[in-house]
């Protein structure tokens, strides 16, 4: 309790007393600790650390790699604490906070995750790369969850990470094409899969509807 109190209070105290200038100097001083604190094991110091990031605000830039790299964390608490953080220095207008910017760097972290026990730990890992487009670092291995995951939100975050790569994620068609076959194989568990089956289809189709329009501006040299 006493370790996860010191990474609050003293910003806290700051934001108390002192001028918005003050706070961030202080709180960039601090960085280098809280930055070790983000890695500890208890998972109450890693929130807390997070929650006091999320208030320095521009003073915590510097650490938004870091704190992205939690955004798979085991805990649901900090997953959720990564995001409200970084979406808390995007919502100041600080750009280099989204997920296009700091997701890249740690690409291959999320890559290792979607092999985690917890689905849940996949399903983030598999949100982060889809929605900061770094998911073409390991197209296949994401493709490849459509044939394995046993998951069904696993399966339908993945279909939809792909889909929206749009011409990106073309090598990785037959991978969907393959999923597709297997949920109608899979009788008994169509039911469960069937909101996975449309969001591979619907995969399937973008890939389809992006190569037609390639091959129609091709024909009447539109660019």
């Amino acid at each position: 309790p006493l370790v996860r109190k010191a990474a609050q209070e003293p910003l806290e105290e700051l934001q108390k007393k002192a001028i918005v200038g003050d706070v961030v100097v202080a709180g960039q001083a601090a960085l280098p600790s809280l930055k070790e604190r983000l890695l500890d094991e208890d998972w109450q110091v890693r929130d807390a650390t997070l929650r006091a990031m999320a208030r320095l605000g521009v003073g915590a830039l510097s650490c938004s790699k870091d704190i992205a790299r939690l955004l798979t964390d085991d805990s649901a608490v900090c997953r959720d604490s990564a995001k409200s953080a970084l979406d808390t220095m995007l919502g100041a207008g600080l750009a280099a906070a989204d997920l296009k910017v700091v997701v890249p760097p740690n690409a291959e972290l999320y890559v290792q995750r979607l092999k985690h026990q917890d689905p849940k730990v996949r399903c983030a890992a598999c949100w982060v790369l889809g929605h900061s487009a770094a998911a073409v670092v390991n197209l296949h291995g994401i493709a490849e969850v459509l044939v394995k995951e046993s998951n069904p939100k696993m399966l339908s975050l993945a279909a939809e990470c792909i889909g929206a790569m749009q011409l990106a994620a073309l090598p990785a068609a037959p991978e969907v094409a393959e999923s597709l076959k297997s949920f109608v194989a899979q009788e008994g568990r169509q039911k469960m899969r069937s909101i996975a089956r449309s969001a591979a289809g619907a995969a399937l189709m973008q890939l389809h509807k992006e190569v037609v329009a390639v091959i129609g501006r091709a024909i009447t040299k539109d660019p």
